[in-house]
């Protein structure tokens, strides 16, 4: 019994892609769910849209060797905690964890700059005493202090000068400068 090349290869191909099917669907999938870091309450329920799209852009953040070695402890609207996941670590090729630290860093500039295009401002507490910590920074209620913030002179300087392009004002004229 002789068959076509063509047939042999189309009876190949499903053959593979049938057993490789039924293979992931048997699989025991306990691997997706990370099984160190257990949940205190269902605070995921409770999450805000807006914090959700700014951890999203957050976790599209650089990292060595594509490890995304961070995770994010969720305590309460608005507070988070940022921490080094050691299961992504890679031992033989950054042994004293510059890559990993320079992608926290990564992380951690992103989720400013989402913050930020909310209208936030980040508050962040520095928990880790060496880059073999694995709890990294602490944000507390991002939206508390814009008030602090609009009072530097800095943002001052800087929300005046974006005026006085649309109010054709001289600089030195407004409220708030001498």
């Amino acid at each position: 019994l002789m068959i076509s090349k063509r047939k042999f290869i189309g009876i190949a191909v499903g053959s593979t892609l049938a057993t490789g099917a039924i293979a992931y669907l048997c699989s025991d999938k306990h691997n997706i769910v990370r099984a160190d870091i257990k949940p205190t309450n269902d605070n995921n329920s409770r999450i805000k849209s807006d914090e959700r799209e700014i951890l999203f852009l957050a976790s599209l953040a650089p990292s060595g060797h594509n490890t995304q070695p961070w995770f994010v402890q969720y305590l309460e609207p608005y507070h988070w905690i940022i921490g080094n996941d050691r299961t992504k670590w890679l031992p033989a090729v950054d042994p004293t964890q510059r890559e990993t630290m320079l992608s926290l860093g990564a992380f951690i500039q992103n989720l400013e700059y989402a913050a930020g295009s909310f209208g936030y401002v980040c508050d962040w507490n520095l928990l880790a005493s060496t880059n073999q910590s694995e709890i990294l920074d602490e944000y507390v209620n991002l939206s508390a202090y814009v008030s602090c913030a609009q009072e530097r002179p800095a943002f001052k300087h800087s929300f005046a000068a974006q005026l006085a392009v649309f109010t054709e004002k001289p600089l030195d004229r407004l409220e708030g400068e001498s």
